[in-house]
């Protein structure tokens, strides 16, 4: 299992942390039926002296178009933006509970995003079993082959796999974060302390390092609340250990 974070890192369970550029990659794609295809679009603003990461989640099936962006709390229906909900189409359903918005089909797959916290997953029943790849792998219950690319090639090489993935033209990379990120190490040592049960199962490490990046670079961004980008990523490790069958608790910080 593979997640992506709103600021362009890509976390996977073996523990590593690669860094995106500014594209739009194939997340997903049903490659027996063509029954949907699941992209990101991933870019860079400058606002008022900072990075400001942006995302969108596009979803293309039967024959409609979704774009997701969490960060604006906005959703496009065919070039419809925030149309009414629910939207029922065939045996797809669209709707909203909540912050959670939720695109669900019968055929097998559903596409959640936490508009608050700009976080979305993507489940696929067994029916896709051994049908999908992309960025975020196969559905085998192989890993060896997570990092097949479209040629059918797997690759050794994180930035090739990646690469292989764009369906657009990149600008450079993103910069790394500037200054001192550890400003936040209390703020985020205090949202995963009561997380530490999973740490068997997944290191925290890295979920802590982009918390006190999240939480950096958004320090000047009067929209976002203060503790929203490390809720973000307290969030995102929660879903991770939920996974794995270990109940969490959210932090009482990020009950907003």
């Amino acid at each position: 299992m593979f997640y992506i974070t709103h600021d362009k890192r890509f976390v996977d369970l073996k523990k590593n942390v690669h860094q995106f550029t500014n594209c739009t990659y194939i997340l997903s794609h049903d490659f027996w039926n063509n029954t949907f295809t699941l992209t990101i679009d991933l870019t860079t603003i400058s606002q008022n002296s900072y990075e400001n990461p942006l995302a969108k989640i596009n979803l293309i099936t039967r024959g409609h178009s979704f774009e997701i962006d969490p960060k604006t709390d906005t959703m496009t229906f065919d070039g419809i933006s925030n149309p009414m909900l629910p939207i029922i189409v065939e045996d797809l359903i669209v709707y909203r509970d909540s912050d959670i918005l939720k695109i669900k089909c019968e055929a097998g797959f559903k596409v959640e995003c936490n508009m608050k916290f700009s976080l979305c997953w993507l489940e696929l029943s067994g029916r896709y079993f051994g049908q999908t790849a992309g960025l975020l792998g196969t559905m085998n219950n192989e890993p060896f082959d997570d990092f097949i690319t479209p040629s059918n090639i797997i690759e050794k090489s994180d930035d090739f796999f990646s690469e292989a993935w764009i369906i657009n033209c990149c600008n450079n990379t993103m910069e790394q974060t500037n200054g001192s990120i550890t400003e936040f190490a209390e703020i985020c040592n205090q949202l995963f302390s009561p997380l530490n049960q999973c740490s068997i199962v997944m290191d925290v490490e890295p979920f802590l390092n982009i918390c006190m990046e999240l939480g950096y670079m958004n320090r000047k961004n009067p929209k976002n609340p203060y503790l929203k980008g490390p809720c973000t990523a307290a969030l995102a490790y929660i879903e991770i250990c939920q996974y794995a069958k270990i109940p969490m608790r959210v932090p009482q910080q990020c009950v907003m």
